[in-house]
């Protein structure tokens, strides 16, 4: 076998490996909602409660990260994924980055619906029905849990693997694929409204990709992506609390 096609056969294994850590952390984040549920419903937590919905977001991201340590685990691989407190530099990275990434968020949709493209919407930031204190709460879990979470699947562990072997523009490529995909069973709307909206995570990704690939350091992608969230829950609380 030559250099060019053991290379090739590794970097299909990273993608197959890439593929099932993500419906790990799908599946896994299952098995993790429902116990996470009653629990909060023996504790006498409402169903109907701002608070059941939070506990349901956090058990559903704490599978996604028990499906990171699982896979790294297994491949012995922790060490690849580089996680290290901010330097002063990698927290105006972070600053800038939580800025272009609402920029560009409000930029592309300004652009789509001007081409008459209504874009849809992640239900868990919609304000239907919502109580002002759920978007507090998904603050602080959009920081702790939620970006730290998906940036270790997508920008850790995928983007990680993927560049090892095809080198950067394709591990970020691929792993902002990925991400903007598996965001589409979450959002309202019709088929070209959640396609632009899955378009929209996809090129955003980008962006924390080329955070994590900068820094080689997973936490300054997952603060950026928490604080972005963070601020979307923010003017959805400043909505609803008016």
């Amino acid at each position: 076998m030559s250099i060019a096609e053991a290379e090739l056969d590794e970097l299909l294994l990273r993608v197959i490996q890439s593929l099932f850590v993500v419906l790990g952390a799908v599946v896994g984040a299952s098995f993790v909602v429902a116990p996470a549920a009653t629990l909060a419903e023996t504790l006498g937590v409402p169903a109907e409660s701002p608070a059941f919905s939070v506990v349901r977001t956090v058990a559903n991201f704490v599978g996604f990260g028990l499906a990171c340590a699982v896979f790294l685990a297994a491949t012995d691989s922790a060490d690849s994924v580089g996680a290290r407190l901010p330097s002063g530099r990698e927290a105006l990275l972070i600053a800038g980055g939580v800025t272009t990434l609402l920029a560009a968020q409000f930029a592309l949709l300004l652009g789509l619906a001007e081409i008459g493209i209504e874009t849809g919407q992640n239900r868990a930031i919609t304000t239907d029905g919502r109580a002002p204190i759920y978007f507090l709460y998904m603050v602080v879990v959009s920081i702790l849990v939620v970006g730290p979470a998906e940036e270790l699947l997508f920008r850790g562990v995928v983007q990680g693997r993927v560049s090892q072997v095809a080198g950067p523009a394709a591990g970020i490529g691929f792993a902002s694929v990925l991400f903007g995909v598996i965001h589409y069973a979450s959002v309202t709307g019709g088929l070209g409204g959640r396609v632009a909206y899955v378009a929209i995570a996809g090129l955003l990704g980008v962006l924390l990709g080329l955070l994590y690939e900068r820094t080689g350091n997973v936490v300054v992608p997952a603060l950026t992506h928490g604080l972005y969230n963070a601020v979307l829950f923010g003017i959805q609380y400043a909505d609803v609390a008016a």
